[in-house]
């Protein structure tokens, strides 16, 4: 049976994916290596833990956003993501158990969707879906991988969240309107 050893290091960070359109998109990640002593002959393991929180949050009212709101009304945000999500998998054959997209995102059932509540985060570049523990369809190895869907005119970050005039800031400085379509 393997010796375990105590962990060779743990890393703790933050990154703010997007801070535009008053919307903040934070990403949280914990990642943990721990040594494992194997047979005399194999010598050491090392497995990775990573862990990823995200945060979503509308500027003007202090909520959180769901996956939802960051489509415009009249748009089946899920059904769209899903058909996103099916496209990738079909563009890289991973119908079929055991593919690998990305390096680390393995399909461990047929694809059933993401839900209501899928983890994700926004950058300049589009809509991250995350894939981790919480997505049982998808074995990423303690660990996860992301999926970028990149911005279309189905979304709605601009037109929902930015309030021309409006400054919650602090200083007397125009507020940042970016992306997608400057």
């Amino acid at each position: 049976e393997p010796e375990l050893s105590a962990d060779s290091y743990t890393t703790v960070g933050e990154d703010v994916c997007l801070n535009d359109n008053n919307i903040l998109s934070v990403m949280l990640y914990s990642s943990k290596a721990f040594d494992t002593k194997m047979a005399m002959w194999q010598g050491y393991y090392s497995q990775d833990v990573n862990y990823i929180e995200t945060l979503n949050i509308d500027l003007n009212t202090g909520e959180d956003i769901p996956i939802a709101d960051v489509f415009c009304d009249d748009t089946d945000a899920i059904g769209y993501l899903n058909q996103k999500v099916a496209e990738a998998i079909k563009d890289g054959n991973g119908d079929e158990e055991g593919w690998f997209y990305g390096e680390s995102l393995k399909i461990t059932q047929p694809f059933q969707g993401i839900s209501e509540d899928q983890k994700y985060y926004l950058a300049q570049s589009g809509i991250l879906l995350v894939f981790d523990y919480d997505t049982p369809g998808f074995d990423v190895d303690f660990s996860y991988n992301t999926l970028l869907i990149p911005y279309s005119d189905e979304v709605a970050v601009t037109e929902r969240f930015y309030r021309e005039g409006e400054n919650l800031y602090v200083s007397d400085a125009s507020p940042s309107k970016r992306f997608p379509y400057d």
